[in-house]
């Protein structure tokens, strides 16, 4: 039997506590979305995610509509984002 992803019961922690567990790529990656899936899927331009992935924009001075937008699907609140800062 193959182990399938069921959203609440087996799905990925990337949270302990206060603590976040992974990065923004895993998370992406864990998705199974690619930069330019998500960019398609939310709206962001892939430009702003990969700058992001880079640390070369802060999540903290990120659009509200496109903190939104990544936070809905990632299937995480948007405040979250500010902890891969």
């Amino acid at each position: 039997i193959k182990n399938k992803i069921k959203p609440g019961v087996n799905a990925p922690r990337f949270f302990k506590g206060d603590i976040f567990m992974c990065n923004f790529v895993e998370l992406r990656e864990s998705k199974k979305f690619t930069q330019v899936s998500l960019a398609d899927a939310s709206g962001v331009p892939v430009r702003t995610i990969r700058a992001l992935e880079q640390r070369q924009r802060s999540f903290s001075k990120l659009n509200l509509e496109y903190a939104a937008s990544l936070s809905k699907c990632l299937g995480i609140r948007a405040e979250d984002l500010l902890r891969f800062d």
